[in-house]
């Protein structure tokens, strides 16, 4: 007869069954699997790979949590469950239970690869790091290089940013409509513990009109101030933010986020603003501030992915009056044709805005109007659309990221609107180390929508440092 399958034909062709295969012959390669696990000389490696590939296959099941539990304990023994119930958890990015199946030494029978991926998933980044470097370091002494220690080294390399202090610098010229600002933009970021992060943004930038027949009368001046918080658990992030921003009036705006993994790796982001500021028109801009709601949802399916929102916003002058509502539903889905360097991405994207302006505006901002009246709340809110189009991204995974070398990236969608006909919306950039541990980058946006033309352009230099 033909020779015995070995374990990586055997993890292969479970990995091809799942799409072709009937549930009783997925069933029958399980015990094949199963009967390499208790073979004499099975390495620790190949039992680390064989936990996983059940673990994968257990969550692949389209049965019920009953069902699953069945199985589970009708094919695997009790060391087995507890290995691979470590595998689904680190999987559904859970990680209370990756900490308790860690603590009761489900991390035992893992490779040292897979548990800097169990400390992570678990909070632990500094540990995951100090493991990540051992592993790198045997490695080099030892001669190997694969796939997954490249991919764990520049994890690692990012996991180390991500927790390092950050200062950034940026020059920025941003057109809303009818209103330019230009100025400098200074952010620092300051890791307090591995899970919790201190931001401070300040900007005072020259504000001046593109159009006087439209706006005219704005101060000479833009400032804004932020300080934030945020924590982060594994997948769970939870941020807030304070600031003061004065343009034509001050506003102290407020901001809640918090973001996790729902069931199905669904991943789950709902933010919450008051008195903040609003960029859906020049003159709400300057002079008017929004409360908004917001919730959005994304999941992926190997290269293909796709995302949803909704959100409401209310939106007043600075002064308080009310001048209206808004609604809007935002979908995109994409695959990627290249998820490597670069990635390379196709989507189709709609959205619909829709508007209403039902107040009145104080008469202090009639010294906004050329015609010295005060303009109507129809002014300051814009005029709703509903839009379709496709669209091509380069490098988005890895736009304002660190990157070891000089990168473009950018999205171009080519858009169908109701009102506008049809128009192109572009995010261009370029990015790159000039001193080693920081970056330079270039960034240019262009968008056309119904209150008018918003374009920017700036130039960022950034550095990390510590702790």
């Amino acid at each position: 007869g033909s020779p015995p399958l070995s374990v990586d034909e055997l993890l292969a062709a479970l990995q091809l069954s799942y799409p072709r295969t009937s549930s009783a012959q997925q069933q029958r390669i399980i015990a094949m699997l199963r009967a390499k696990l208790h073979a004499p000389g099975t390495s620790a490696g190949a039992r680390a790979q064989v936990d996983a590939g059940i673990a994968d296959w257990l969550l692949r099941l389209h049965t019920t949590a009953p069902a699953r539990w069945w199985l589970e304990h009708a094919v695997l023994s009790t060391a087995e469950r507890q290995s691979i119930a470590l595998q689904v958890a680190i999987k559904q990015g859970d990680p209370q239970r990756v900490r308790s199946l860690l603590a009761a030494g489900a991390g035992r029978a893992l490779a040292p690869i897979d548990r800097v991926e169990a400390l992570r998933a678990a909070g632990h980044p500094q540990r995951a790091l100090a493991l990540a470097d051992r592993v790198l370091e045997q490695a080099a002494e030892q001669g190997r290089s694969s796939p997954q220690l490249q991919a764990l080294a520049r994890q690692s390399a990012q996991d180390q940013l991500d927790l390092a202090n950050r200062s950034t610098l940026r020059f920025a010229s941003q057109q809303n409509d009818a209103v330019l600002r230009q100025g400098p933009e200074l952010a620092q970021r300051l890791s307090l513990t591995p899970h919790l992060q201190l931001g401070v943004h300040v900007a005072r930038e020259h504000l001046s009109t593109r159009n006087a027949n439209f706006i005219t009368g704005l101060p000479r001046t833009w400032s804004d101030a932020q300080a934030s918080l945020r924590w982060r658990d594994g997948s769970t992030q939870v941020s807030g933010s304070a600031g003061h921003n004065t343009a034509v009036g001050s506003i102290d705006p407020l901001q809640l986020a918090a973001a996790w993994t729902l069931p199905g790796d669904v991943r789950a982001h709902v933010q919450a603003q008051h008195n903040a500021v609003a960029d859906e028109s020049g003159l709400l801009l300057v002079a008017g501030k929004r409360d908004r709601i917001e919730l959005a949802l994304s999941r992926s399916f190997g290269p293909l992915w796709f995302s949803v929102s909704q959100s409401a916003s209310h939106y007043f002058t600075r002064a308080g009056a009310p001048l209206g509502q808004g609604r809007s539903l935002q979908a995109e889905a994409g695959m990627w044709l290249h998820e490597g360097a670069p990635d390379i991405g196709v989507k189709v994207l709609g959205y619909t805005n829709q508007f209403s302006a039902t107040g009145t505006t104080e008469p202090q901002y009639a010294a906004l109007s050329p015609t010295r009246l005060a303009p109507g709340a129809s002014a300051f809110i814009p005029a709703g659309d509903d839009v379709a189009g496709v669209g091509v991204t380069l490098n988005t995974l890895a736009a304002d990221r660190y990157s070891s070398h000089w990168l473009p990236f950018g999205e171009v969608d080519v858009l169908s609107s109701r009102r506008l006909g049809n128009a192109t919306s572009m995010n261009l950039g370029i990015q790159g180390p000039v001193l080693g541990g920081d970056q330079l980058a270039f960034l240019y946006q262009r968008e056309q929508n119904t209150t008018g033309l918003d374009r920017q352009w700036s130039l960022q230099y950034r550095i990390w440092f510590g702790p």
